[in-house]
């Protein structure tokens, strides 16, 4: 849509680009998940048509899963979704800020049909992440990984479960058994 208005405010246009902004903005309806389409006509022969999937259908993923399979394994990636099922708190990690939502919305789509209801802060700023890590709900936010460089394993919250997407590694929290990583860090075996 933005693309369209933009295109019409470099041609002549029998009207201003903000008078088509405040009309869209204002008259088009959103139609109801799954039930009409409307159909928006700019001028001319140029129409848009909006559409919302249905509230039982698989939702229409608008970006890849490529980021996610490209840091996290395949085993990786189940230990998180089922912390996320259990309402566990999860803290995303990595050096790259654009990183972050991508994983995180696909980790989000892959609950369907369930919708996840705790806090939701894809990148979260440093200086409210040591807050927002102790608090007593179910999240899902995004750090720079510098934090686990920072803060010692012992000195982090507990029950925190940080994903560190550069290095594929799950830290639980805990001292487990198993491969190991600096630190109460889980990493899934690769398959052969």
């Amino acid at each position: 849509v933005i693309k369209h208005l933009y295109m019409l405010s470099l041609g002549e246009s029998p009207l201003p680009i903000e008078r088509f902004i405040s009309n869209f903005v204002s008259e088009v309806p959103l139609p109801p998940q799954g039930k009409i389409e409307v159909r928006y006509h700019l001028t001319g022969n140029r129409s848009l048509t909006i559409s919302r999937p249905p509230e039982n259908r698989l939702p229409m993923a608008r970006f890849g899963y490529r980021p996610l399979f490209s840091v996290l394994s395949t085993g990786n990636i189940m230990v998180v979704i089922g912390i996320l099922l259990q309402e566990g708190r999860v803290a995303l990690c990595s050096k790259s800020y654009a990183l972050l939502t991508p994983v995180a919305e696909a980790l989000i789509s892959f609950l369907f049909p369930f919708v996840y209801q705790g806090i939701y802060i894809p990148v979260t700023p440093y200086s409210m992440a040591l807050d927002l890590l102790d608090a007593p709900v179910p999240f899902m936010v995004g750090l720079n990984s510098k934090y686990l460089r920072l803060v010692a394993p012992s000195h982090r919250p507990p029950g925190v479960v940080f994903v560190d997407l550069d290095e594929d590694i799950v830290h639980l929290g805990v001292d487990e058994e198993g491969p190991q990583s600096g630190g109460g860090g889980y990493c899934c075996p690769t398959p052969p």
